[in-house]
């Protein structure tokens, strides 16, 4: 029950983390969504990305939450390539 809180607080007020704080990320950040996603809104990883200094987005057409489920493949290799770098 607490995860499920935890979710639905973060869909209702996102993005929750400062900009201090999303600018502190120093590592290279991978951001993976789908351009239907329901939880959580494109601006949101836009913002993201512009946000995290060494970061990637990779935006998936027709695609919703669970991206790893509908095009494993694409998001397979996305994570290989970013992680091969």
């Amino acid at each position: 029950k607490f995860f499920i809180a935890v979710v639905f607080q973060i869909i209702q007020n996102e993005p929750k983390l400062s900009e201090n704080a999303i600018k502190k990320i120093k590592c290279p950040t991978l951001l993976i969504c789908g351009d239907t996603d329901g939880f959580i809104k494109i601006e949101h990883q836009v913002h993201l990305f512009n946000t995290i200094a060494i970061s990637d987005l990779l935006i998936l057409p027709k695609t919703g939450h669970a991206a790893h489920l509908i095009q494993p493949e694409i998001v397979k290799k996305a994570i290989w390539d970013f992680i091969s770098r």
